[in-house]
């Protein structure tokens, strides 16, 4: 049997496939000379640097909307980016993923939600516990009208 190692080279949602790309988009008020398309773009080059530690995670609930993770969101997640205070991150705690807010305070570690009505969950020695990684983006689908608001 033959072993391509290049089959194997990367996970298969990564490709080598470029978009055209718009830089700048203006979100305020209008340019009309920088209307241009500028190159084309690589999403995984621009989304995912570290592709061999990275995985994509679906969020569940209303948690953390309040930092733009919102229910049904995707979300990148990077191990191999070591997490610091403030770091959305994915973690298992009692056998459930999270998403959260990881709060450090000297040796104190706290899983904050991005939501008020959530409160603080503290890391302990009686809770099990394990950082699956960093979630470095958010991938929000905006043609479901949910975020958008009224005017």
């Amino acid at each position: 049997m033959h072993f391509d190692e290049k089959q194997f080279s990367k996970p298969p949602f990564f490709t080598d496939r470029v978009y055209p790309f718009i830089n700048p988009v203006r979100a305020g008020f209008p340019s009309p000379a920088a209307e241009y398309l500028e190159s084309v773009l690589n999403p995984t080059d621009l989304l995912i640097p570290n592709p061999d530690s990275t995985f994509w995670a679906r969020v569940l609930g209303n948690s953390m909307e309040d930092v733009f993770v919102r229910n049904d969101d995707l979300i990148i997640v990077d191990r191999s980016l070591e997490p610091r205070n403030g770091h959305v991150v994915v973690c298992t705690y009692d056998g459930t993923f999270l998403t959260k807010i990881l709060r450090i305070e000297g040796r104190k570690r706290t899983l904050v939600s991005g939501n008020p009505l959530y409160p603080p969950i503290p890391i302990t020695n009686e809770n099990e516990f394990q950082l699956w990684g960093v979630a470095s983006c958010s991938c929000h689908n905006l043609l479901g009208g949910w975020g958008v608001r009224s005017r």
